[in-house]
């Protein structure tokens, strides 16, 4: 239903739940719920309702006739649908073999063309049922008898049990809730997403279709990306050869979205659509996000081959920002291919921000490196942002001139890291983040190993982040004696395993903290009474929650708060 903003006062209709059809008044919305004041027994008593739960005001008729459309679908598709998967498996003691899926694919897509014409040709005739019993009346009658007989134009389960019966004739289904209606319908589901999975491949290996392409045209966007007249000229072009994209930058300039035209324009990728995370400006992609999760490797895909799909994409060619969710520690070699697709190319101007991730859902932490990530200042010699949030990168020689923010967290920051930044030049360097990673997982850093990289040249330097460290105690002695701190506006400690003793040293040194803008020591051991003398010093003190130590042995054990 629409969004309706009412008067407090105002009548509402209760459509759903125990309270349904009582006589009720609005007190406020609060977001997707909203309070009523209900008349029960005769007494009035205020209740908190989900918005959908209420009707709010006269239904307009479209929308009425939107819930009794989505009625139709959702009663006769997905009962269709699993009646087509039991056939297939019908009779079957094994499931179907690779060779055996491309003819499952192509009677799969023939019943699914079959079915959306049936379900519009259905969904039309319950449509002018509906028109011809409610568009005549007013708004009052059109209410009354609405919620009078909703239930019978939307209420769907008792038909979907007559439909299913009568197209299941052929195949019982077992009763809900046996081993045999579990087993069948876990094959049904591993059989549907087996055909998908297919599908996606059979997409995911098309060649690209050829489209014109102007080098010169092209070098000019790259002079100045941040433009929109080299992208508008170039659309002209495009457009007076008849190219898709020539049309779809003519869109974008317009403030339009096209979803249809971009995913054609998304190649192989179009296949994954719905996870990229996909951004377009004027009819190149600025944003992407790329990951193969366990499914993918199932099926064959890893990592390197979405990279190089996607590098290859002519709505790739000018990027602005790139993430990859990082492959395991099992898939051997396969970094080694990401970064060598991404320098494969040369220099990319448009690259402004490139993250490598873990999907922690997927992976632990620890799991997932990045290999060198040297290479890529020369591949993209703008990159202003860099955030790595893996178990392990490398960076030997790192050299990026322009960037302004660079985070490493990692769970095993190494001494060489550390040695490789401080001997860098970092002009334009605003924000460096650190995490350090537990002892027990190998990290050996130490504060002597910090020192070099707080006396390097970071002239732009104003945010410093040395976080999930179990050495916080003595980074905070040493912090507050380099002149370092004095150009700082944020220092970041969190995560580590700061005590009572490295927050007496803060409060020691407050007239050295005292004009940052941010002091963040969340998530370490310090007591509440620490706590409460640091922000009495430092209002702006950031502390959510803190950790207690664990006793183990007779001794007491502190542990950066991610190790693995």
């Amino acid at each position: 239903m629409r969004e309706t903003t009412l008067k407090p006062g105002s009548p509402v209709t209760i459509v759903e739940g125990p309270f349904s059809g009582l006589p009720a008044v609005l007190v406020r919305e609060t977001g997707t719920k909203v309070v009523l004041e209900v008349t029960v027994f005769g007494r009035n008593t205020e209740v908190t309702l989900e918005r959908r739960e209420v009707l709010m005001g006269a239904p307009l008729l479209d929308e009425l006739e939107a819930e009794v459309v989505s009625a139709v679908r959702q009663r006769e598709y997905p009962q269709r649908s699993f009646s087509f998967w039991r056939r297939e498996l019908r009779g079957r003691a094994e499931d179907p073999t690779e060779e055996e899926l491309p003819a499952i694919v192509r009677r799969a897509d023939a019943f699914e063309a079959e079915l959306l014409r049936a379900l519009e040709l259905e969904t039309a005739a319950e449509v002018a049922r509906f028109r011809e019993a409610f568009a005549g009346l007013d708004e009052t009658a059109r209410t009354t008898k609405w919620m009078k007989e909703r239930a019978s134009w939307v209420e769907w389960r008792e038909q979907a049990r007559a439909v299913r019966a009568a197209l299941d004739a052929e195949l019982p289904e077992p009763e809900f809730g046996t081993p045999e209606f579990e087993v069948l319908h876990e094959r049904q589901v591993e059989l549907r997403a087996r055909v998908e999975a297919f599908r996606r491949r059979e997409v995911f290996e098309r060649p690209l279709v050829d489209e014109p392409r102007s080098e010169a045209l092209e070098a000019a966007i790259d002079a100045e990306v941040d433009r929109d007249d080299a992208f508008l000229v170039y659309g002209d072009w495009l457009s007076s050869r008849g190219s898709a994209r020539g049309e779809l930058i003519s869109l974008h300039a317009a403030g339009r979205r096209a979803p249809q035209l971009e995913t054609s324009l998304l190649g192989p990728l179009a296949a994954f659509v719905e996870r990229l995370d996909a951004q377009w400006r004027l009819g190149f992609l600025t944003q992407v996000r790329l990951e193969a999760t366990r499914d993918d490797e199932r099926d064959g895909l890893d990592l390197s081959q979405f990279v190089a799909k996607l590098w290859a994409l002519p709505s790739a060619r000018f990027l602005r920002e790139l993430r990859v969710a990082c492959a395991s520690a099992h898939e051997d070699g396969v970094m080694e291919k990401v970064l060598a697709t991404l320098t494969s190319s040369g220099p990319r101007p448009s690259m402004r921000a490139l993250t490598f991730e873990t999907n922690t859902e997927e992976e632990m932490l620890s799991w997932t490196s990045t290999g060198d990530l040297s290479a890529l200042g020369a591949a993209f010699p703008k990159l202003e942002r860099l955030f790595v949030h893996v178990g392990q990168a490398l960076l030997t020689a790192p050299s990026f001139p322009n960037l302004r923010s660079l985070d490493l967290r990692t769970t095993s920051l190494s001494s060489e890291l550390v040695s490789a930044l401080a001997r860098a030049s970092w002009p334009q360097l605003r924000h460096l983040g650190l995490w350090f990673g537990s002892r027990s997982y190998g990290v050996q850093v130490s504060v002597d190993d910090v020192r070099p990289l707080l006396d390097a040249p970071l002239p732009a330097l104003t945010s410093l982040g040395l976080a999930n460290s179990e050495l916080s105690d003595e980074l905070c002695t040493g912090l507050c004696a380099h002149p370092l701190l004095a150009r700082l506006e944020v220092l970041d400690l969190s995560m580590g395993t700061m005590t009572d003793a490295g927050a007496q040293t803060l409060l020691v040194h407050r007239e050295r903290l005292e004009h940052l803008k941010r002091l963040d020591v969340d998530d370490n051991y310090l007591s509440a009474e620490a706590v409460a003398s640091l922000r009495s010093a430092f209002p702006q003190l950031v502390s959510k929650e803190q950790r207690v130590a664990e006793e183990y042995e007779g001794a007491l054990h502190r542990y950066a708060s991610v190790g693995e």
